[in-house]
């Protein structure tokens, strides 16, 4: 139960740092207006964001012996490509 709790407060911390760092730099504009606003949307809501959430992830994976010290980096990359590809795909289809 302690493991799910901490995945899941890695995705929360994603999803909120990616909400908090896109009402930064849009500074009360919308957030789809113009190339700049979407290409923000798809950088820091896409792929900085999900960094959290895989780090704190693989953390947890690590911390717990679930997996090796030699299986991080592939379970890191596995885990923000991931998340970061679901972003980039099905943002745009729920927005259209």
């Amino acid at each position: 139960v302690r493991d799910s709790a901490l995945l899941g407060l890695g995705g929360v911390g994603a999803a909120g740092f990616g909400a908090w760092a896109l009402h930064r730099l849009r500074r009360g504009r919308p957030l789809l207006e113009g190339v700049g606003g979407v290409f923000q949307l798809m950088m820091v809501g896409g792929l900085i964001s999900c960094l959290i959430s895989a780090t704190v992830g693989t953390f947890v994976l690590r911390w717990t012996q679930q997996i090796t010290p030699v299986q991080v980096p592939g379970t890191w990359l596995t885990w923000w490509l991931g998340d970061a590809s679901g972003v980039l795909i099905f943002t745009p289809c729920i927005l259209a």
